[in-house]
């Protein structure tokens, strides 16, 4: 059983574990690997498993991604950018691994029917952006 009372804040665990927790209002005491660290309003920390709590960082509310490579090869976009390391990323509601640092790569493969891709921030509280590509604005660097 657990009770909160004017505390507001959630919490995200992704297929392999990694848990993020932010605050929006009040204080979370957080416990990992025999250390806790205290997540006040507007913050965020991050668990990987055998891990312990990241020092708290603002909580990501803007939801951003940042694209450090896409190219187009026929009907496959080769993909690379960075989120909030406390946030996940889907595409096609399968998670992305995403490293320490927030740093992933991803192909994708494009249907005939599929002119356009769409990947989803996510942070702690449930907040997510969706991120919209448009494969025809890439070249083909095979032509």
């Amino acid at each position: 059983m657990a009770a909160v009372r004017g505390t507001d804040f959630g919490v995200i665990v992704d297929e392999a574990g990694k848990t993020s927790v932010g605050t929006v209002e009040g204080t979370v005491e957080v416990t990992a690997e025999s250390v806790t660290v205290t997540v006040d309003e507007g913050l965020a920390t991050l668990i990987r498993p055998g891990e312990p709590p990241t020092v708290p960082t603002r909580l990501d509310r803007e939801l951003n991604l940042e694209w450090f490579q896409i190219s187009r090869r026929g009907n496959t976009l080769a993909l690379a950018g960075r989120i909030d390391p406390t946030n996940s990323l889907t595409y096609r509601n399968t998670e992305i691994p995403i490293s320490p640092t927030g740093y992933f790569e991803q192909t994708v493969r494009l249907g005939s029917a599929n002119r356009s891709v769409v990947f989803v921030v996510q942070n702690p509280l449930g907040e997510s952006r969706e991120h919209r590509l448009n494969s025809w604005q890439f070249n083909d660097i095979e032509r």
